[in-house]
């Protein structure tokens, strides 16, 4: 679980990310990121799309994509404020899936450390 420095949760700030920040589109996301000028750890904010119905749906695919972004947190940059939003097609697949595209779209925006020698 993604702890509450590591969480977008004000209205405000959501309106920041989407009026400011740069959009990166993937099969099942659409990433928004947006550059603070702190250097406090990233935030993340999850929005599913308004076509997944159910609570139980919505649910579910937010602690998914909650626990993706717990486990790359470590190589992401500092100072971001990150929006995902989750697409209905994203329902239909595996947890391993959604981690490959998720991690994809973190590296398409250059946010995410190079790791490795």
């Amino acid at each position: 679980m993604l702890a509450g420095e590591n969480r977008l949760r004000k209205n405000s700030d959501f309106r920041t990310v989407y009026q400011k920040g740069r959009v990166y589109w993937s099969r099942f996301f659409v990433l928004r990121t947006l550059k603070r000028s702190d250097t406090g750890s990233t935030r993340f904010g999850i929005a599913p799309s308004r076509k997944i119905k159910g609570a139980v749906q919505r649910n579910k695919i937010k602690r998914r994509v909650r626990e993706i972004c717990h486990q790359q947190k470590n190589q992401i940059n500092d100072g971001f404020d990150l929006v995902i939003n989750i697409r209905r097609e994203s329902l239909q697949v595996s947890y391993w899936e959604l981690k490959k595209d998720l991690e994809y779209l973190f590296q398409k925006s250059s946010i995410k450390m190079i790791t490795g020698a």
